[in-house]
């Protein structure tokens, strides 16, 4: 399970990309329109269709978090954080990502935290999708997954963040190509979050007192009165089924079982 480290860097992120999002100048209608549409899906999960399916069983991943545009069938933007007790395949989840959406999913951000090796260092890798010629055969071409940024360290070994650089994110990171037709390629190109290196650190900083407060039990917390006891529920032993009531219930729960894989098919990382 993630740690609170994990978990309230990458919320205290998704919070200022969507902040700054709502606090772009839009003089084109057509940007407007857009930005309201792009909502945080969280961690729900992504189908990858376009990696085809196994009995007809789509793979698909769990991002830490993802954007979306209301129109899209993939989210335009997905972030996920690796750490010293979870680490992460993060180049091949990107790749995952970019190939298995047919290229619809418009960049990856991936992070790296080093909390638990003694070290305080911590980079950020971007992906984003690119069709090329296709080397092999003439006339084709090729959908490939590009390492615009490798391990770019925002906070260096001894915690101190590193100055003078940012993250930063277009237009068309939010939205599908389909849905920017509108749109100069200009605008399209132009940033509409940036966010320091100074402010991820401080974003990792927050996400860190927060888990010492809670593991080292230092956070407020009311207590009960003196002579108070607990009240603990008692485990209360199984209903005892009758055979033809329990042969009932089985049934019913492979018929809805059934049905719930033919709407959702489950499918295994």
């Amino acid at each position: 399970m993630p740690t609170s480290i994990h978990d309230i860097f990458t919320e205290q992120l998704v919070e200022e990309i969507k902040s700054q999002l709502k606090r772009v100048p839009c003089e084109n209608e057509g940007t407007t329109a857009i930005l309201n549409k792009i909502w945080s899906e969280s961690t729900s999960d992504v189908y990858l269709y376009g990696h085809g399916s196994i009995e007809g069983r789509f793979p698909k991943r769990s991002p830490d978090a993802s954007l979306a545009h209301a129109d899209s069938q993939y989210p335009s933007l997905v972030i996920e954080t690796s750490y010293s007790k979870r680490q992460k395949n993060l180049a091949q989840l990107a790749n995952d990502y970019i190939c298995g959406s047919d290229g619809n999913i418009a960049v990856i951000l991936g992070f790296d935290i080093e909390y638990d090796s003694g070290s305080k260092r911590a980079t950020v890798s971007i992906w984003r999708p690119q069709i090329a010629p296709d080397l092999e055969e003439e006339g084709a071409f090729v959908l490939e997954t590009l390492n615009v940024q490798e391990a770019d360290p925002f906070r260096i070994d001894d915690g101190t963040p590193v100055q003078g650089r940012s993250l930063q994110l277009q237009l068309s990171d939010f939205a599908p190509s389909r849905c920017l037709t509108n749109i100069s390629p200009e605008l399209q190109r132009s940033t509409v979050v940036e966010i320091s290196y100074e402010q991820l650190s401080s974003f990792l900083h927050t996400a860190e007192t927060r888990h010492w407060i809670k593991r080292m039990q230092r956070g407020v917390q009311a207590t009960l009165p003196p002579n108070c006891k607990k009240r603990e529920r008692e485990n209360t032993p199984p209903e005892i089924l009758s055979p033809r009531r329990e042969a009932k219930i089985i049934k019913r729960e492979t018929e809805n079982t059934a049905k719930a894989e033919v709407e959702d098919p489950p499918w295994s990382d």
